[in-house]
């Protein structure tokens, strides 16, 4: 299941998490054009204020200025605005996907449940929505603003010299073209990582909840041993993947040096002015402060789909006894047993219990006796089922 796939079915499980974006969207847009606005302005300041042939212009300079810190703090006041609605929508969002998750669980079989790890089930709550709001608090927050700020700032560069654009453009989409490629072997690092975290946690659960038997046995080293191999294997798996991340980021600084550095040869070469080539950095930086942090925000993007996917992988199995709509009340006394013909098989097994008939009164006592294999934990399973 692809990330893009399984947002779209996250929402449609939690609707929470896509109500009111289109004003959110709306925000970090006008917060984002409102920083475009200031590199205009200190163009304006520089040029025509400051280096004008008349000489530099305090009136002029004061009234820009202030233009520019009014839209700074307007810029601020919506970017604020654009986290606290996002950050709300995802966090109830996110609370009703793990209801959703607990709920499902809970309707599955007592056979899922115990043929699963322990910690493999807790994981699905617990850490994998953790992942997932770490992105949609960070993450999310800064995909959204990033891509406006990027649209916007390119639409502005092209109108101050088209030829630097370009050329930006071009190392751009080379970068892009770089990133998505190591992205795809990210993706694949952080789900290998989602399973190792599951498999500790039910190397851990297993270990606790057995301690007694595993006293009486001996089997301390044995256990031990096991624990620390799954929480080796854990570290391993988050170590590459952590140090394959931050490569990626490294790179990303290195991009933005290259491309400032060509901004300003090019810009002194073919004779821009002092203002529009300050206003054409100001704009690359917005530019290339999104893609900065791409890399970053690529790795928390897959670690939540890795999770999203495993949650949803639960979500979307069928639960195998499904509970009667009409199902009537139970009464608030000690209640009669009655099993007439009870069968049962589990699956791609033989049969465990057939032809049971009886009838139990409510206190009393009753032993469950027979051979190995005979059925007598399957019958008491199902009984209180």
């Amino acid at each position: 299941m692809k990330t893009r796939h399984a947002l779209t079915m996250a929402i449609r499980r939690a609707p929470a998490l896509s109500k009111g974006l289109r004003l959110t969207v709306f925000f970090a847009v006008a917060g984002t054009a409102l920083q475009v606005m200031i590199p205009v302005l200190v163009q304006q300041i520089v040029d025509l204020e400051i280096l004008s042939d008349e000489g530099p212009d305090l009136g002029g300079l004061l009234q820009k200025a202030g233009i520019a810190l009014a839209a700074m703090a307007l810029a601020a006041w919506a970017g604020r605005e654009a986290i606290v609605r996002l950050s709300i929508s995802s966090s109830t969002g996110l609370a009703d996907l793990r209801v959703s998750t607990f709920e499902h669980i809970h309707s599955r079989s007592v056979l899922h449940t115990q043929s699963e790890r322990r910690g493999a089930l807790v994981s699905r709550v617990t850490s994998d929505i953790e992942t997932i709001q770490d992105f949609m608090e960070w993450g999310g927050i800064g995909l959204m603003v990033g891509t406006a700020q990027v649209t916007l700032a390119l639409m502005v560069m092209l109108v101050y010299d088209w030829l630097l654009t370009l050329l930006v453009i071009g190392a751009v989409m080379i970068y892009g073209l770089l990133v998505g490629w190591f992205q795809r072997i990210l993706a694949r690092a952080h789900d290998r990582v989602r399973v190792t975290v599951a498999a500790a946690l039910g190397a851990m659960s297993e270990a606790i909840s057995g301690l007694p038997i595993i006293r009486a046995y001996g089997a301390e080293r044995t256990t031990m041993e096991k624990v620390s191999s799954a929480l080796d294997a854990e570290f391993n798996a988050e170590y590459r993947t952590a140090r394959f991340g931050a490569a990626l980021f490294s790179s990303a600084d290195l991009f933005a040096g290259g491309i400032t550095a060509m901004v300003i040869g090019v810009g002194v070469v073919t004779g821009t002015t002092a203002g529009r080539l300050l206003a054409f950095l100001f704009l690359v930086n917005l530019m290339i402060e999104p893609v900065q942090t791409l890399v970053e925000t690529l790795e928390s993007a897959q670690s939540a789909g890795a999770g999203l996917r495993r949650i949803l992988g639960e979500l979307d199995t069928a639960v195998e006894i499904v509970d009667p709509p009409d199902g009537e009340p139970l009464p608030d006394r000690p209640l009669d047993v009655v099993v007439d013909g009870l069968r049962f098989q589990y699956p791609q097994g033989p049969v465990a219990v057939a032809d049971v008939t009886v009838a139990i009164e409510s206190g009393k006592r009753v032993a469950v006796v027979g051979e190995t294999g005979s059925g007598k934990t399957t019958f008491t399973k199902l009984i209180t089922r």
